[in-house]
């Protein structure tokens, strides 16, 4: 803060100093191009207020082109998405597609299709019967899980 107010304060004397300067070389009594020295009070007015006019026109053209530009660019960017889209939708369609993978006892008849289908059996149960039931012994319990966004 004391940063700030010291950074302004030395813009300011710089400004008086420049404005100062500039003053000096002024010569009184010519008239300036809008003949400001003699025109009423009134005049004057009128001619504040085209500028002040003349200004905010200026800011809101301004406001208008970059708001123009924002939305160029959205557009844009929407543009840029579907034409990646498009190529990966290409891609996909020249890639083959993957066929499903079934597991198949190849060569197996008769009586080798039921030890084939013992033997599984047997691998199930053994894995059915070994499931191991993951126990803690900590103190705590965890209650409730929120999703932190």
């Amino acid at each position: 803060m004391r940063r700030a107010v010291k950074i302004l304060s030395i813009v300011f004397i710089l400004v008086l100093l420049m404005t100062s300067f500039m003053a000096c070389s002024l010569e009184y009594g010519t008239p300036d191009k809008l003949d400001m020295a003699n025109s009423s009070v009134g005049e004057r007015i009128l001619i504040g207020l085209q500028v002040a006019a003349l200004g905010i026109a200026v800011v809101f053209v301004v406001l208008a082109l970059l708001i123009g530009f924002i939305i160029l660019f959205k557009y844009l960017f929407k543009w840029m998405d579907q034409l990646k889209a498009k190529t990966a939708k290409k891609a996909t369609k020249v890639a083959a597609p993957k066929e499903e993978i079934k597991p198949q006892i190849v060569g197996l008849e008769g009586e080798d299709e039921e030890i084939a289908a013992v033997i599984s059996a047997a691998i199930m149960a053994y894995y059915e019967q070994n499931k191991q039931v993951y126990t803690s012994n900590l103190k705590f319990r965890v209650r409730n899980i929120n999703e932190i966004k």
